[in-house]
């Protein structure tokens, strides 16, 4: 008895050194963002800690490599090597995003995490609310800010009102929001504070909602002549101007996040086809909403804003021109004949 009670004995010191062994051997441990949380951007910064004996880093989106890199982690006296912070910038795609992280040494997986968050966007409908059970989380939060600063302690100096783009701070995360061929004015200039909320409290850096009052401050002329008109566009009325505008640097003339026609349809899906203009009226069955001449702006593309107005019109249609006719004064405009 006492030979297999000092067999057992000796097998489970064995398995707990083993045990302890290999939980050394690495983890990664995720500090932001939390496992299912919703945001409103399609950038977002993962803060990882790296524990342990790893040589790897792999980062998926779904089936999309992020990242497959190798990390050095260097331990002090034999102990297992740890890391301060490590950052990666995702960027999401519209809706839900499996994000996976795995570590692995000679090839072999040691740990995997696995993260679940939300791009809800506001111009796409099927996106617009995200699941029930998903939190909104804000980066710029004090307990984040400790984070970065034990890497950059240059961020953690007084916030400041700057000059020119390359003195902005913001830039040394927010690179991406100033690449773009419509870089918004300032952007251009780096002074970041015109838009958002220099404080130091849990939501600094925040916009002020609604979007609209920041908007009027340079735009007061044009949003006080929609306010004038009978209809308006829906974001328009809720005064988020950032359902259809990208506000730092956009892909499209008018700081559009999209085409004009890809974000009309992203709610208005059924009109794809142009048959909701009256198909009786019109040569073929249907009406053109895409690549055609725009006869009454010959300098501009014809699209859904060729009769639309994407913000406030005289019409319940919001035809860009004010009409009698039933509509038909606008058509004449175009078809004189």
């Amino acid at each position: 008895m006492r030979k297999l009670f000092f067999i057992a004995s000796a097998l489970i010191i064995f398995a707990g050194t083993v045990s302890i062994l290999r939980g050394n051997e690495g983890e990664v441990e995720v500090l932001w963002p939390p496992d299912k949380t919703y945001f409103y951007t399609d950038r977002v910064t993962l803060v990882l800690k790296l524990i342990g004996r790893m040589d790897r880093l792999l980062v998926r989106k779904g089936d999309t490599v992020l990242m497959d890199k190798a990390v050095e982690l260097r331990g002090q006296e034999g102990n297992p090597p740890s890391s301060s912070p490590f950052c990666l910038n995702l960027e999401l795609k519209e809706g839900e995003n499996k994000i996976t992280i795995a570590g692995l040494s000679a090839g072999r997986e040691l740990t995997k995490k696995e993260l679940s968050l939300f791009f809800a966007t506001k111009y796409v409908a099927l996106y617009v609310l995200p699941p029930k059970d998903y939190k909104i989380a804000y980066f710029h939060s004090s307990e984040v800010k400790k984070l970065c600063i034990s890497c950059h302690p240059s961020l953690n100096k007084a916030l400041v009102k700057v000059t020119s783009l390359k003195d902005s701070t913001c830039l040394f995360c927010h690179r991406s929001k100033v690449s773009g061929p419509f870089v918004h004015g300032p952007v251009a200039v780096g002074d970041c504070g015109v838009c958002h909320l220099l404080t130091e409290d849990e939501k600094s850096f925040v916009a002020e909602k609604p979007i609209k009052r920041i908007c009027a401050r340079c735009h007061e002329e044009a949003i006080s002549g929609w306010e004038k008109k009978k209809y308006w566009h829906g974001p328009t009325a809720t005064g988020d101007c950032l359902i259809c505008h990208e506000v730092h640097a956009a892909p499209e003339a008018f700081f559009l996040r999209k085409k004009t026609n890809t974000l009309c349809l992203g709610c208005h899906e059924e009109k794809a086809s142009g048959r909701h203009v009256i198909a009786s009226y019109v040569f073929g069955n249907t009406h053109p909403v895409l690549g055609n001449s725009n006869p009454l702006r010959p300098d501009r593309p014809f699209n859904c804003a060729s009769c639309h107005s994407p913000h406030a019109a005289s019409s319940q249609e919001l035809f860009v021109l004010d009409i009698d006719q039933g509509g038909l004064g606008l058509c004449q405009a175009c078809h004189k004949k």
